[in-house]
């Protein structure tokens, strides 16, 4: 008997001794893939999705991330373990803060508005140099790192080399309320699941549409009008409306009727995310849209006064130094314009106003002194285009 414990223990011995000596399997490593934005309506139903369409994320250090960017978004990842309603205050919105979308242009002068550009820190990438799907950049967790809006591929891969126990947001620089957390978690801890990704976009993104659709119709048939202190009547409308999740990309009500005389104050009270204009005439207000933003050439940054020169090739990268490639912003997409009174053929413009930029004015109201045709004035959206257009008709006193 004793004999055979022997054997046993001998034997468990060399067991254990044969799996100390096998190196341990490496923890898997998993690869997901995010949807960020995109359009979920109609053209019955205008609406854009807002959201990284997945759950506050648990991953394994050394876990890859795609964001498929479906619009005009960002994927960027803020210093681990910030506080990210800090980080976005202090670094994104408005204009001039180190990732807003809109930097000040220092070479420009002229004109009572003051000159913009594109920021380079927002819409192109930190690293140009990976984000591939089979190059990814690494992140630590100790710096900024930004898929940039202005890329090749709607997409941007992140490898996730920060430490165990670290936070991270994602936030988008273009709509910075657009957020994604995420947690790296000890290899024997239990991660978020791709199935659990795609459930969550699927469940977000029916329920989204259905309550656009349902903010939509609400919003089409509300038309309400106050009278001033003075006697005044103010006619109410909305540039835009944002939901939980979602941006409705229209004018609400699409046609105002008022009497000579009277005038329209549109609220940009609603919005979250998105931000828009109220731009009349429409075809003025297309042509603004159409050169809102050039490139240019710009040898010496913000380091000179030297002029910014026009493109060197016709298309990109337009400036044989890509360094050099800025985008100037016009004066009269950003800013507002006219006397408050609205005439035929008179450019009148709230300016751009909304979740992120405040250019313009708001609320924004224009009096209206001439009659209008049955159509009556259409008006639009610089930032959206013609797609995003309404109309005031303007009946006899």
């Amino acid at each position: 008997m004793r004999s055979s414990r022997k054997v046993a223990l001998l034997g468990a011995l060399v067991i254990v001794a044969g799996l100390l000596a096998t190196p341990l399997t490496a923890q898997a490593q998993s690869a997901f893939s995010v949807r960020v934005g995109g359009f979920l309506g109609n053209r019955e139903v205008p609406a854009d999705g807002m959201r990284f369409y997945a759950p506050a994320m648990r991953v394994h250090a050394g876990d890859t991330i795609t964001f498929k960017l479906k619009g005009f978004h960002t994927a960027t990842l803020i210093p681990a373990n910030s506080d990210v309603d800090s980080w976005a205050r202090d670094n994104a919105g408005g204009v001039g803060k180190p990732f807003s979308l809109i930097a000040p242009d220092p070479d420009e002068t002229s004109g009572d508005d003051p000159h913009t550009k594109f920021n380079n820190a927002a819409i192109f990438p930190s690293d140009q140099t990976c984000g591939a799907a089979d190059n990814a950049c690494s992140y630590d967790g100790t710096d900024t790192l930004n898929s940039g809006a202005f890329i090749d591929t709607p997409s941007f891969t992140a490898s996730i080399d920060a430490g165990v126990g670290d936070v991270i947001w994602v936030v988008c620089l273009i709509h910075p309320e657009m957020r994604l957390r995420i947690e790296v978690v000890a290899g024997g801890a239990t991660a978020t699941t791709q199935e659990r990704i795609d459930a969550y976009k699927d469940n977000m993104i029916a329920g989204d549409r259905d309550d656009a659709a349902a903010l939509d119709h609400k919003l089409s048939a509300r038309s309400t009008k106050h009278v001033t202190a003075s006697g005044k009547v103010v006619h109410d409308a909305y540039a835009g409306f944002d939901g939980p999740g979602y941006s409705l990309l229209a004018f609400y009500p699409q046609k105002v009727v008022v009497r000579r005389g009277q005038k329209v104050r549109w609220h940009f009270s609603g919005l979250r995310y998105e931000d828009h204009s109220v731009t009349m005439p429409f075809k003025r207000g297309i042509a603004i849209s159409r050169n809102g933003a050039m490139p240019v050439c710009d040898p010496d940054g913000d380091a000179g006064p030297g002029p910014d020169n026009p493109p060197e090739t016709q298309g990109p990268p337009f400036c044989n130094d890509p360094s050099q490639l800025e985008f100037d912003i016009s004066p009269a997409f950003l800013y507002p314009r006219g006397d408050g009174a609205h005439k035929r053929g008179d450019l009148d413009s709230s300016g751009v106003e909304g979740g992120g930029i405040h250019t313009g004015k708001s609320p924004y109201t224009l009096k209206f002194t001439k009659t209008s045709s049955k159509d009556g004035f259409r008006y639009m959206c610089v930032i959206h285009g013609g797609f995003m257009d309404g109309f005031v008709r303007v009946k006899p006193r």
